[in-house]
């Protein structure tokens, strides 16, 4: 199936009534952004190369494109969420010659700072232009419109895109120029990261002298260890566990682990050492294999969820049925 939308350009913020939002790479987080875009009443053009990707958001309202190059001649902006520097670049370069002047390429891909800047500079010389925006809170948010979404590019170009940008996300952060949205990016995943590989080894801790999981994250929430991760404790098994399915668990464990490496070369890229960051990067696969063993006859989807962000509620939290956070902002 093609569009059959016209060739415009289209100058100040993008409106719903009358632009074209792109999006390659309906995955997961992909999937969940279109579904935002849909619900908000955006026109949305999708392309994917396997077949039967498409089809949940062809359901919802979302048309199809035969090629990349039909996406970017048909869209105003143009979200990119595939998996890596690799694929960003790819598919940015297979569309830039097809693009109208003015189109913007949205990136959700976590990636380097450097990649986005490299990228960016050959799509502003061919009349378009790159804005990177990392994106956090997992497909549950991406479906709610509450994503949280780092910002980086040209204040132009971010003003264009800002209503798109809304329409999944409810917490928008522009940063800086281009790379500093996914340089933010990569802080919040090594935190995450970090804080599971810590949490996991405390965990570990607390069972050889007989502490459930339940009970200790009890006691951290209500302490000074508290975190996200452990106000969500399962959540992230359970994504681990959904994540790419059928593919061979060590690919998982290394594309999870992608960011904290990602992280520790980008510092490098600034001069900076970040052991800490590079020896949990190193560790983690392992980590993680170890767990979902231990957790292989655990039934993960029984965990009561946030009547609010839809995440995971750890023992606390199960009575109120929401996290604190989801009260406080309102979410």
């Amino acid at each position: 199936m093609s569009t059959d939308v016209g060739v415009r350009e289209v100058t100040g913020p993008l409106d719903p009534a009358d632009a074209v939002v792109g999006i390659i790479g309906v995955g997961d987080m992909g999937e969940g952004i279109a579904n935002s875009l849909l619900r908000n009443g955006w026109t949305v053009l999708a392309y994917a190369r396997r077949a039967g990707v498409l089809d949940a958001i062809v359901e919802q309202g979302a048309r199809v494109a035969g090629t990349p190059a039909d996406l970017a001649a048909g869209s105003d902006v143009v979200l990119v969420v595939v998996t890596d520097d690799e694929q960003v670049t790819a598919v940015i370069r297979q569309m830039l010659p097809h693009a109208r002047p003015g189109t913007v390429f949205l990136v959700c891909s976590t990636v380097l700072p450097s990649t986005i800047t490299s990228i960016a500079d050959e799509a502003r010389a061919a009349g378009t232009d790159v804005v990177d925006a990392g994106v956090a809170g997992g497909r549950e948010k991406a479906d709610l419109g509450l994503l949280t979404v780092m910002i980086g590019g040209e204040d132009g170009s971010v003003a264009r895109c800002m209503p798109v940008i809304a329409s999944f996300g409810a917490n928008p952060f522009h940063l800086g120029p281009a790379g500093a949205g996914v340089a933010g990016k990569l802080v919040n995943n090594v935190l995450v990261g970090g804080t599971q590989a810590l949490a996991i080894e405390a965990m570990r801790l607390g069972a050889a002298y007989g502490i459930t999981e339940d009970r200790l994250t009890e006691i951290v929430t209500v302490s000074g260890g508290d975190s996200k991760v452990i106000r969500t404790w399962g959540r992230y098994d359970r994504v681990r566990r959904d994540f790419w399915p059928g593919r061979p668990r060590s690919e998982v464990y290394e594309y999870v682990c992608k960011d904290l490496r990602n992280a520790a070369v980008a510092g490098g890229q600034r001069k900076l050492v970040l052991p800490l960051i590079s020896t949990a990067g190193q560790l983690l696969p392992s980590m993680f294999a170890e767990r979902d063993a231990l957790l292989a006859d655990t039934d993960l989807d029984a965990i009561p969820r946030c009547s609010r962000c839809n995440q995971e509620l750890s023992v606390t939290y199960r009575e109120r049925g929401v996290h604190p956070e989801c009260v406080f902002f309102d979410l």
